[in-house]
């Protein structure tokens, strides 16, 4: 079988066909003179089953680039399309609240399917309201025990895990049972504006722990950030960040880079950065978790 991807994760692409029987498709993903989106598939994919990777991370070529190949693959007479998206973007516009607000989630699962996927994979899909927007089957990986072997590798001591809000709770408490890890401490947060986060409290003892803050993304850095130094306040001694996807906007990436209160961040390869993080950022590829779901 063949494995098409989009120019959105190329890398992870190869390195998943290395690991499996996955052969990478042949197609061309370019533009047009005026900037819309090329798709040519160069091979025969009549009656197969095929493979597409394609994250959706703004911008939105991104998301159009995925939804064409699909498209292109079913109307070249792909008999099965199976979709693995690594991250899901939209996933936040999950309800219409306030009144006004856009339903963009429900909005991106339809158009994907719509498409031509008969299949969806995606790891770490920020709500359950999303998940749950999915009519075609959906398998939905986690990357929390990937991330919890990595910190088990490290061999800290005297650890106990953090979740930077009450939506939360559910993740980090699956990362403290990966590492047999009894205390759950919440860093219970307050937004007084879109882009502000105050924490108002913290929910369990820290004080000379180290600990490590568990979420699904990381965007701006700022409730990371403020976590992580409501924990240092409580006495926490090494502060340590595992999330899956790095949705990094502005200057986040300086910002926790010059965090103090922050040691180390854990991150995946489901979103490819576009120049070299610094040193304080490690990142763990879930080749791995996406090459066992499909079967190799």
């Amino acid at each position: 079988m063949n494995l098409f991807a989009t120019n959105s994760n190329c890398d992870l692409a190869k390195i998943i066909s290395s690991k499996t029987t996955l052969i990478i498709g042949k197609c061309k993903i370019t533009k047009f003179a005026d900037q819309e989106i090329s798709v040519f598939i160069e091979e025969d994919v009549t009656n197969q089953e095929v493979w597409v990777l394609g994250s959706t991370f703004p911008p939105a070529d991104n998301m159009l680039e995925l939804l064409i190949l699909i498209h292109t693959l079913k109307s070249n007479g792909a008999m099965k399309v199976n979709v693995i998206i690594p991250y899901f973007a939209y996933a936040k516009a999950d309800q219409v609240k306030p009144p006004g607000a856009s339903l963009a989630a429900q909005l991106i699962t339809q158009a994907i399917e719509l498409s031509g996927a008969d299949t969806i994979t995606a790891i770490n899909i920020h709500s359950e309201r999303t998940i749950n927007f999915f009519t075609k089957p959906l398998t939905h990986l986690s990357a929390i025990s990937l991330l919890a072997k990595h910190f088990q590798e490290k061999n800290i001591k005297n650890l106990c895990v953090a979740s930077p809000d009450s939506g939360g709770i559910k993740r980090a408490q699956q990362f403290a049972n990966e590492l047999e890890i009894d205390q759950l401490v919440i860093t219970e947060k307050h937004r007084p504006a879109f882009d502000q986060v105050e924490i108002l409290r913290v929910s369990g003892d820290v004080k000379h722990k180290n600990v490590i803050i568990v979420d699904d993304m990381i965007q701006s850095g700022g409730t990371i950030i403020e976590s992580a130094r409501a924990l240092k306040e409580k006495g926490a001694k090494k502060i340590y960040v595992a999330v899956t996807h790095l949705v990094s906007t502005g200057p986040s990436i300086v910002l926790l880079k010059k965090e103090r209160s922050i040691k180390k961040i854990v991150i995946t390869d489901t979103i490819p950065q576009k120049e070299k993080l610094p040193s304080k950022f490690e990142v763990v590829s879930v080749a791995d978790l996406i090459s066992n779901s499909i079967g190799k």
